[in-house]
This record gives C-alpha cells, sequence and structure tokens, in this order.
C-alpha cells in the first residue's frame, strides 16, 4: 500500500494489471448480481413485443421459431460474456473487453457510443414503451404519455445516481414483479385461455403464399 493508502496505487495493483480505475467497491450481492442478470435477460420489452412480433409473423409456428432463434442467439452472447467477465474480472463491461482485446482507443469509442447512443437509445424505447402501456388503458393523450416517458427515465436515472445500492433495490423490486406478472401468465394460460395445438401445426403457407 502507498503512504497515501491508496491501495491501487500500491506496487501491488500496479502489477497485476488492473487500471486504478477498473477497481470499483463492490456494494452488490449474490442476490443483487442475480437480479441484474435477470432483468437484462428478461427485459421489459417481453410485454410489448409479443403483439409486434405477432403482427410481422401471424403463424404460432413462425413466431415460436422466431423467439427460439433470439433464444439461441442471446445464449451465444451470454456465453461469449461470461466467458470475457472471466478472462478480465475488473469493473467496467464492454469497456474492458474492448480496450484489452483490441486496442484502448476501441475500448474509449465503445464507452462513449454506449453512454450517448446505444444506452440512451434502448433507455428511451423502454420508457416509451412503459408510457404506452399506461396510458393506453387510462386514455392519456400524447402529452401525457411523453412526460410519463420522461418521467420515469428521471427516475430511474436519480436512484442510479443516489448510489449503486438504491439501483439496486429499484433493479430488485422491479425484476421480481416482472418475474411474477410473466408467471401469473404462464399459469393463467392454459387455465382460461382458449388456444389449441392444432394452430402450431396448421401448414403456415397456402396456394396464396403466406
Amino acid at each position: 500500500m502507498s503512504a497515501d493508502g491508496d491501495p491501487a496505487s500500491s506496487p501491488s495493483a500496479s502489477s497485476s494489471g488492473f487500471h486504478p480505475r477498473d477497481r470499483l467497491k463492490r456494494e452488490l450481492t449474490l442476490w443483487d448480481a442475480v437480479m441484474l442478470v435477470v432483468a437484462s435477460v428478461v427485459g421489459s420489452g417481453i410485454f410489448f413485443t409479443p403483439g409486434r412480433v405477432a403482427e410481422l409473423l401471424p403463424h404460432p409456428g413462425w413466431i415460436l421459431a422466431a423467439w427460439l432463434a433470439g433464444g439461441a442467439i442471446s445464449l451465444a452472447g451470454a456465453l461469449a460474456n461470461a466467458e470475457l467477465s472471466a478472462m478480465f474480472p475488473r469493473a467496467g463491461g464492454d469497456y474492458v473487453y474492448v480496450r484489452e482485446g483490441i486496442h484502448p482507443a476501441a475500448g474509449f469509442l465503445v464507452g462513449w457510443l454506449s453512454f450517448a447512443i446505444i444506452f440512451t437509445g434502448t433507455i428511451a424505447a423502454v420508457a416509451a414503451a412503459f408510457a404506452e402501456g399506461v396510458a393506453g388503458p387510462l386514455g392519456w393523450g400524447e402529452g401525457a404519455t411523453v412526460a410519463l416517458a420522461i418521467a420515469v427515465t428521471v427516475l430511474c436515472s436519480w436512484l442510479n445516481y443516489v448510489g449503486v445500492r438504491w439501483g439496486a433495490r429499484a433493479n430488485n423490486g422491479t425484476s421480481v414483479v416482472k418475474i411474477a406478472a410473466l408467471g401469473a401468465f404462464v399459469v393463467a394460460g392454459p387455465l382460461f385461455g382458449a388456444g389449441d395445438w392444432s394452430n402450431v401445426f396448421a401448414p403456415a403457407l397456402g396456394a396464396s403464399g403466406a
């Protein structure tokens, strides 16, 4: 440890190959980490995208095939991230992986792209979908819907700003509610649904096309 008591500037820290900025305080528990993964894999879009998929693929067999293909792609990404996180157990995520695997300049660009475009666009899309889902049944106008989307974005940003623990608590709560809602759909479907398995195996193409 250095004279000023900073472990990140000690010889052992520098010789380990870890950049000082890669060392963050560990504040998340195992449950928090599991809920973060759940929230990433089972996104809020699950409540909005099935309807859009059904519009584009109006046959149950194609819809199931699309979800299976998406699941396979997601699994490949999850396995790749698991391998990278084991190789580079440092704070920073994709920034660290690209910085170490390609070049520091590439890592810099990935970090800023994530901040300015990638995650920003995702947050806006999810907030808009949430606001539309709430405003639709209530009969709200466009102005109220946009205001709700902005308010939700500001609230989530504030929760993450005040501290990691507050952000983790909010994520844990919303993840539990989300999984509970999906579980209710799974149970209620067979009990109250009027579907038929023959729809899945019906011909997807007829003489006149799809």
